[in-house]
């Protein structure tokens, strides 16, 4: 606020830096997927019996509900504020994206930050078959998966680079980030055996050749890109050691971050187009109007998702618990009161 009150100020060329060198999206995705891997194998790892069965279902209670409800918010949001998200057409379009697995078919997505979607589901995928064929914690298996993962994306970079067709370099690189975080767990919680020096290689392998796939893969915005790769690697490595989070509100952040995730296209988008609406630039101008829309449209999202996590996602989860320990009779009132009385009925 200051910096847009006073242009040319310090703050002011400190902001302009910042933003011009990093990305605040593509950190906070890539930190995404860094607790992703921080997480997700020992989700799998923690239950005794019947581990991806359990995990399937616990998964798609945490994911599903409140996925489906983002797409037909932004189908409907797209039908009568058609100015703020354009939907792909089509009836196919929008069924086969309440699969999650759209791009896997190339369709488009409703909403464009479902694309992270997809990796996280790979890496499900990479993870449950690794824990089926019993090599999860494998650690050689995991080193050998993440520099698979960073040479693929090179050489997705090299066929973007001479061809110009948008090969998926993320999809790699972030399964990289998602395994040398697994592995990064590991070695804090001492969960087995990783020598610090071979975590150490294998990230310096990693940031090294960030350089050449950010190059040949993202030419048009190369620094901004790498940048944002080592700022987001950096702060994720101090969050996870130096600088704990535990206080009440970012505890609530973390609960309610898929959510945010989720809506905040388009309750952001709302939020920012009825500020416009209302004037606002008109009163503080360009570069103040957008610092405070912003505000309220963080705000706007922060409320919404609460709600959501409460109403929606919250007893989703509690549902995908219940089924995982007692199972699906436990949310079945009327079949579980008929299988418990069947001799009592039949006589």
């Amino acid at each position: 606020l200051f910096a847009a009150k006073y242009p040319g100020s310090i703050m002011d060329h400190l902001g302009q830096w910042f933003f011009g060198y990093l990305d605040i999206g593509k950190i906070g995705v890539l930190l995404f997927f860094g607790v992703s891997g921080f997480i997700i194998p020992y989700s799998i790892k923690k239950y005794k019996t019947s581990a991806l069965k359990n995990f399937i279902i616990s998964r798609f209670f945490r994911l599903y509900p409140v996925y489906c409800l983002s797409i037909i918010l932004a189908v409907l949001i797209g039908a009568f504020i058609s100015d703020i998200i354009v939907i792909p057409p089509g009836i196919s379009t929008f069924l086969i994206n309440f699969t999650m697995f759209q791009k896997f078919f190339f369709v488009e997505n409703i909403i464009g930050v479902y694309w992270t979607l997809q990796i996280e589901l790979a890496f499900y995928i990479l993870c449950g078959l690794y824990y089926y064929f019993k090599v999860l914690d494998n650690k050689k298996i995991s080193f050998g998966t993440i520099i698979f993962m960073i040479i693929t994306a090179f050489a997705f970079a090299i066929f973007r680079y001479f061809t110009k067709i948008e090969a998926p370099i993320a999809m790699p690189l972030a399964l990289s980030i998602m395994f040398l975080s697994m592995l990064w767990r590991s070695f804090l919680f001492k969960e087995y055996e990783i020598k610090i020096s071979s975590l150490i290689k294998v990230l310096a392998f990693l940031l090294i050749m960030l350089i050449p796939i950010t190059y040949l893969g993202y030419n048009e915005s190369f620094t901004r890109y790498l940048s944002t790769y080592y700022f987001a690697i950096a702060a994720f490595i101090l969050f996870s050691t130096v600088f704990q989070i535990g206080n009440k509100f970012f505890v609530l952040m973390g609960k309610i971050s898929y959510s945010v995730y989720l809506f905040h296209v388009l309750i952001g988008f709302i939020a920012l187009k009825y500020m416009i609406k209302a004037g606002i630039f008109n009163y503080l101008g360009y570069d103040l109007g957008i610092l405070v829309s912003m505000m309220v449209g963080i705000i706007t999202t922060i409320l919404f998702s609460m709600l959501t996590y409460y109403l929606i996602e919250e007893k989703f989860i509690n549902i995908g618990k219940s089924i995982i320990e007692n199972g699906i009779r436990s949310i079945i009132p009327f079949k579980s009161f008929l299988l418990d009385n069947k001799q009592e009925i039949n006589n």
